[in-house]
């Protein structure tokens, strides 16, 4: 790949191989001529150079009009250039936000307060950034990181989750922020129990078992004492409740669980299920949709599990795949419109080989183009990803 730098480029001039923004995203297409707009706007976002493996050439004054085909391209710039940056933003965030609600649950045990009108404006940031960034924070949850102390980044990863079924349930800003709020303190009861039991590497005797689902109780009484609205509260309840019965500390069915429990109790379930634990194996997130969609069906709201499944997909960003035609990478983003059809960035192709820039394709079964099967963490662990 050639380096050419923005300072070069002249309007009406154009590239004879596509041209790439950061090395990852196609800027413009073969006899898409530069225009001032798009230099502008490069310039605008501190943006000095592209890539490509052809030189310029100049476009001559009887060149035919390309401008209908300029529009599109022009008019998706900037979320090009933005999604450049976005996952060094989010991860950024995530991380920030993370070390947060790890001091939270740290002071709370040493003081038990907690900063209430903090926490929340630290909820509405995460919804904020939920709407914009949802993919690369379902692929930071796909990225199976191990933590000594796994509760935060559970509590952490189960809101993101919520957050997403709530966007689809259509929930209105104020329920949304409540449903944040619920989801992050749900395990808070856990705090109060003995940590070698809750961070055991092994799995619990009965009696630990009885002992660990006494955190439900713990944290509703916890909540309440920090004068939450009942709503939230009764969530630290009934987060292990499940609809055909099963779950506990009451054995409640259906709707008489909360709708905020029913939404945690399935974030939860597909959190704890491709996450690393000392005391399991984590399982790909294609499996874990199916394992809920499947195995465990008739323990959550079905209309709660089709709103995940519409939010992150069947395949959530952050799975690696191999298509149909022997390419392999990985989702980057969900389709909402089908679920079974994300789109995939290509890292590698049909012989094996790093491609030397990321490409991002629509699968869809009208293109022929679909995912053939997830990759193993043998076979991940085998791409020639590294540079």
């Amino acid at each position: 790949m050639k380096n050419i730098s923005v300072s070069v480029l002249k309007p009406n001039s154009f590239f004879e191989k596509p041209v790439f923004i950061d090395k990852g995203y196609i800027l413009l297409s073969p006899e898409v001529p530069v225009t001032i707009e798009l230099i502008r706007r490069l310039n605008d976002w501190n943006y000095y150079q592209l890539f490509s493996e052809s030189d310029q050439v100049t476009i001559s004054a009887t060149a035919p009009d390309l401008s209908a085909a300029i529009t599109p391209n022009q008019g998706n710039l900037d979320k090009i250039i933005t999604d450049t940056k976005s996952d060094d933003v989010t991860t950024n965030f995530y991380t920030g936000l993370l070390n947060y609600f790890d001091a939270v649950f740290t002071n709370f045990n040493v003081i038990g307060e907690i900063d209430l009108e903090k926490l929340t404006n630290k909820i509405k940031e995460l919804i904020e950034m939920q709407k914009n960034y949802k993919n690369n924070l379902i692929s930071i949850i796909m990225q199976k990181k191990s933590y000594e102390n796994y509760l935060p980044s559970h509590c952490l990863n189960s809101t993101i989750i919520c957050l997403c079924i709530a966007e689809v349930l259509k929930f209105p800003s104020h329920k949304t922020i409540e449903l944040g709020i619920a989801a992050i303190l749900h395990e808070i009861g856990m705090l109060k129990l003995p940590i070698k039991i809750y961070l055991s590497h092994s799995s619990l005797a009965p009696q630990d078992r009885k002992t660990i689902s006494a955190h439900t109780v713990l944290g509703y009484k916890i909540l309440k004492g920090l004068s939450v609205n009942d709503d939230i509260a009764i969530c630290a309840m009934e987060h292990h409740e499940r609809v055909d019965g099963s779950g506990y500390p009451r054995g409640l069915k259906g709707n008489t669980i909360s709708l905020y429990s029913r939404i945690i109790a399935i974030a939860c379930s597909f959190e704890g299920a491709v996450s690393l634990r000392p005391y399991k194996k984590s399982l790909d997130g294609h499996k874990a949709i199916i394992d809920l969609l499947v195995t465990k069906k008739q323990q959550f709201d079905e209309n709660i599990l089709k709103a995940l499944v519409l939010s992150i997909s069947i395949f959530p960003p952050g799975t690696y795949v191999q298509l149909n035609n022997n390419t392999k990478g990985i989702v980057c983003k969900a389709n909402p419109a089908n679920p079974k059809f994300p789109v995939v960035r290509i890292l590698v192709n049909e012989y094996g080989e790093k491609l030397p820039v990321a490409l991002e394709v629509e699968t869809s079964l009208e293109k022929g183009i679909a995912i053939n099967h997830v990759l193993t963490e043998e076979e991940i662990a085998k791409l020639p990803l590294n540079p």
